[in-house]
């Protein structure tokens, strides 16, 4: 495995890694707020990260504009 050699602004632009993060973070607050606030539907980000762990696998295969490197 080879780390590409624009790897810093993949990880500032694309699309694919803002959809992972946001993700990420929905998984974490579906483990999280249920604790603080009980009446916060569990649905909610399950579908959220579903969503945009879909999209991010999508993100990866459309080409993204390289202009403000």
């Amino acid at each position: 495995m080879k780390i590409v050699e624009e790897w810093k602004w993949i990880a500032r632009r694309a699309w694919s890694v803002r959809f992972a993060a946001l993700a990420s973070v929905s998984a974490v607050a579906d483990v999280v707020v249920p604790l603080a606030a009980e009446d916060v539907p569990h649905r909610i980000f399950v579908l959220l990260s579903a969503v945009s762990a879909l999209l991010s696998v999508a993100a990866r295969f459309v080409a993204q504009d390289h202009g403000d490197r």
